[in-house]
């Protein structure tokens, strides 16, 4: 009696779970079947974050804090940015204070990506908080599409300029045009 029992309870279940279990095969084989055929996008990691003309670039003027005077400082923080074709690769600077003056090297390198031959203009300002305290030009830097292009500036203003105790930015805009 106990078997009669269980095959009907057994049979009873299978009757009734049957429209689930095709159910659920039908969706598993459809999605199995839609996966080879889909297509995923998703954005890689840019090379260089794109800007146009001009492109505005702040950062600490490291080179007058007082452990640094008298030290190259360099930078390459500025190469992730791409300004119409030109990528500022690397900064260096040299400050030294000579008779209450301060005196500043500051050698950039700019490469030109492919495309168009480029007349690069580069505006350097050092900043204490929003007071111009200087300013200079480094003026039309050429360079071919795919090569790199090196020039060096040299500035000096007063020394009493600047506060004790503050790092002055050096605010760097960059401005392209075709060379042609």
């Amino acid at each position: 009696m106990s078997r009669i029992h269980f095959r009907e309870m057994r049979s009873g279940f299978i009757n009734k779970a049957m429209p689930f279990v095709v159910l659920l095969w039908s969706v598993l084989a459809a999605s199995a079947r839609a996966l080879p055929a889909q297509v995923t996008v998703k954005q890689g990691p840019a090379e260089y974050q794109h800007f146009s003309s001009p492109m505005i670039l702040e950062l600490p003027f490291k080179a007058l804090q007082p452990e640094n005077v008298g030290k190259w400082i360099t930078t390459t923080e500025t190469n992730k940015f791409e300004c119409d074709g030109v990528v500022l690769t690397t900064i260096r600077y040299l400050a030294k204070v000579k008779r209450g003056s301060v005196h500043v090297t500051l050698k950039a390198d700019t490469y030109t990506l492919h495309g168009e031959d480029k007349s690069t203009q580069i505006r350097f300002d050092v900043l204490e908080k929003k007071t111009l305290i200087s300013s200079t030009w480094m003026n039309y830097l050429r360079t071919e599409e795919d090569e790199e292009s090196k020039d060096v500036i040299y500035f000096k203003f007063a020394g009493e300029d600047l506060p004790a105790g503050v790092t002055p930015i050096l605010r760097i805009t960059v401005y392209v045009s075709p060379d042609g």
